[in-house]
């Protein structure tokens, strides 16, 4: 596995990590996931600008799909 930090113009400090496999031709990807740090004091004003109707203990999932 392996864990980077990036810097991007618009969205500021990334985290990028992932897993490698070896195979005979070289090391392959098989999974990736990108990510940036919400300061805990920012959340719930995320949440509300979001709108992504999630009430108290339901479960995620896949939000703001097809929205």
């Amino acid at each position: 596995w392996f864990d980077e930090r990036l810097e991007n113009a618009g969205y500021g400090v990334l985290r990028g990590t992932g897993v490698l496999h070896k195979e005979a031709a070289g090391w392959r990807i098989v999974h990736y996931s990108m990510t940036f740090a919400v300061p805990n004091s920012k959340v719930k004003g995320l949440v509300k600008l979001l709108d992504w109707n999630i009430t108290p203990n339901e479960p995620a999932g896949d939000v703001g799909e097809g929205q």
